[in-house]
This record gives structure tokens, C-alpha cells and sequence, in this order.
């Protein structure tokens, strides 16, 4: 009985954070961001220091995005 209740609340805390007005706002804002590092990435110098950066930043854009998903996931699919 306690998982079921645990699984509630996660799910209701999955819930508030999904219709916060700022998470949609913070996800635009990465999708943004995103999109402008994938923009400024060099195809001629792959290993150029500036790619580098941006290849840690994709890593985290992709973590944000995972949780993300995550999130709406168990907020709509149950």
C-alpha cells in the first residue's frame, strides 16, 4: 500500500512541476539554446576547442530533455 502512495505523490509533484508556468519557459529557452550551440559548432574542425565545449553542452541539453520527457511521460501515459 505504501508504494502505491509513493507513486502517487510522485506523480502529483511530476504533475505540478509539468504545469508550472516556468517549466515550459525554461524548456523554450533551452531548445533555444540548443539550436544556437548546434549552429555554432565547426564541421571542418571537429577537435577545435570550441567544439569540445559545445560537445559537454549537448550533454546536458540532452539530460534536460530526458527529464523532460520523463516527467510529461509519467504525468500523461498512466
Amino acid at each position: 500500500m505504501q508504494g502505491v502512495l509513493c507513486c502517487v505523490r510522485l506523480r502529483r509533484f511530476c504533475h505540478f512541476v509539468v504545469n508550472l508556468r516556468y517549466f515550459d519557459l525554461f524548456i523554450m529557452i533551452v531548445i533555444c539554446a540548443s539550436s544556437i550551440a548546434l549552429a555554432a559548432e565547426d564541421p571542418v574542425h571537429e577537435n577545435s576547442p570550441r567544439n569540445r565545449i559545445l560537445n559537454g553542452f549537448d550533454f546536458v541539453f540532452t539530460g534536460v530533455f530526458t527529464v523532460e520527457m520523463v516527467l510529461k511521460v509519467s504525468v500523461d501515459a498512466f
